[in-house]
């Protein structure tokens, strides 16, 4: 990770800091503690570069018994990255089809912060969260909102997305359309 990836990163979390409402205290706290945790990283980087030591990426540091250090930095980064980018992409199949109520984003946020706890418990899925996420809403809005989200030529049927669990998922029609988009690139319809 080199300073402009984590300058951006800073950049992205006050962004998201910025358009947290008032109500929303519990994740306003977590973005300030990474927030605070990428400016420290780049300062230690800085301080390093001062001294004449090249900061180099944490992976390349090793401990005492000559074993690679992982930046937990660079692990909550990717994390957030993710996570921000499956709600992102359910945020915008949402908001195509007419569904992106303070309510769904409500249960979006909660299904973020549960996937949070999932991808921590088990890394492997982090490639998997965005389709994770948006399986969550979409069992969530079966109970409050009815089936979302429907199908282009089949209104009344929910789309199902697919793979279950894997990567790139997209939503498909179970009813003969097949696949209809990526998760995150629904156009306005059903």
């Amino acid at each position: 990770m080199d300073d402009d990836t984590i300058t951006a990163h800073i950049a992205d979390l006050t962004a998201e800091l910025d358009a947290l409402g008032p109500d929303e205290e519990e994740r306003a706290a977590e973005l300030t503690a990474l927030r605070e945790q990428s400016r420290d990283l780049l300062r230690q980087r800085v301080t390093r570069r001062q001294l004449g030591e090249d900061p180099g990426l944490a992976e390349a540091d090793t401990d005492l018994d000559g074993e690679p250090v992982v930046d937990p930095g660079a692990e909550l980064a990717a994390l957030d990255r993710a996570l921000l980018r499956g709600r992102a992409l359910v945020l915008h199949d949402l908001a195509a089809r007419g569904a992106d109520t303070a309510d769904v984003v409500d249960r979006v946020d909660a299904a973020v912060a549960e996937r949070r706890w999932w991808v921590r418990s088990w890394p492997d899925g982090l490639e998997l969260v965005a389709g994770q996420i948006a399986q969550d809403v979409q069992d969530v809005m079966i109970d409050t909102e009815g089936r979302w989200p429907g199908c282009p030529a089949h209104p009344q049927e929910a789309m199902a997305l697919e793979p279950e669990l894997g990567p790139e998922p997209h939503w498909v029609c179970a009813h003969g359309c097949g696949v209809v988009a990526p998760l995150g690139a629904l156009s306005a319809g059903a």
